[in-house]
């Protein structure tokens, strides 16, 4: 969980400086261009703006190409494209910094619904951060195990009716088994393990095999993008956060969009649910205690 610096209050402008710098020039920024950014919106003095951006990577917002650790870590994450990028601009937001925005800006627009507009707003709505957060990190984790499942099960189904590939779930083992049957006699092979691991797998193994064959069983780029997004949104939810690629920041607000509607509409669900089930608990204490038995 994120703790929030009650001296950095400039941290949420910050970030939103960066996000909307990042989407109008689509390539990494310089710290001067956040600095504009952030004088437009009052502040002044530069040592703050230095310290909120410092928080800002900090707290995993923002990779800064000029820091030899971030550029290992991106290279880790394969995105030695961003690493390589020319430029003035050497700062690039995460995903991390995405959500965390957008789900900031959804309390803050409550908090106004609620008629809340004093000088302590701004700690009101990171106060709800704090208790929101984990809540709804869980959530997404959900939502996005069930999108990554989705995607698998219509792969294995387009696969499956190639012929070629048998796939099955060893519950004693819990982990997913996938051997393929090569075409004209040729000696197949066999991948187990959790879902990456038998990509990975598969990857390795048709590393030289023809690459029309290899495209009749393997995800096409479509699924694989999306899969790869998920990926990134899951990762960065939990710890590890990836960069937003430059030409893909329009695609990524979307999509967090999307995750975040669907994690309200699964909160909503969760309530009615426990709500149902108290109900029905009191009415069964109700009906014991009516037939005289004990509660």
């Amino acid at each position: 969980m994120v703790i929030i610096d009650k001296r950095r209050r400039w941290l949420y402008p910050t970030i939103e400086c960066v996000l909307l710098k990042y989407k109008e020039g689509k390539k990494p920024l310089t710290r001067e261009e956040v600095g504009e950014c952030l004088s437009e919106r009052g502040l002044r003095s530069s040592d703050t703006i230095k310290d909120n951006i410092n928080a800002a990577h900090w707290f995993g917002y923002i990779y800064d190409l000029r820091n030899d650790e971030d550029v290992e870590k991106l290279k880790e994450l394969g995105y030695d494209d961003i690493t390589r990028m020319h430029g003035r601009g050497k700062l690039a937001p995460t995903v991390l910094a995405l959500i965390h925005w957008k789900v900031y800006r959804s309390i803050d627009e409550i908090l106004r619904k609620m008629g809340i507009e004093d000088e302590d707003k701004d700690e009101n709505v990171k106060l709800s951060m704090r208790v929101f957060l984990n809540k709804i990190s869980d959530v997404m984790n959900n939502i996005l195990d069930a999108m990554f499942d989705g995607l698998r099960e219509y792969w294995l189904g387009e696969i499956r009716r190639s012929g070629m590939v048998s796939v099955h779930r060893n519950m004693e083992e819990g982990v997913i088994v996938v051997k393929v049957r090569l075409l004209e006699g040729g000696q197949g092979f066999e991948c187990r393990g959790n879902w990456e691991g038998v990509l990975n797998c598969i990857d390795k193994k048709w590393r030289d095999m023809p690459r029309s064959f290899k495209e009749s069983v393997m995800p096409p780029d479509r699924i694989r993008s999306v899969m790869f997004v998920i990926k990134a949104f899951r990762d960065s939810i939990n710890g590890t956060p990836h960069p937003i690629p430059p030409s893909s920041i329009d695609y990524y607000e979307v999509f967090t969009n999307a995750l975040l509607d669907l994690s309200k509409y699964y909160l909503r669900q969760e309530l009615e649910l426990k709500k149902k089930i108290r109900n029905e608990i009191k009415e069964l204490v109700k009906r014991k205690l009516g037939e005289g038995g004990q509660a």
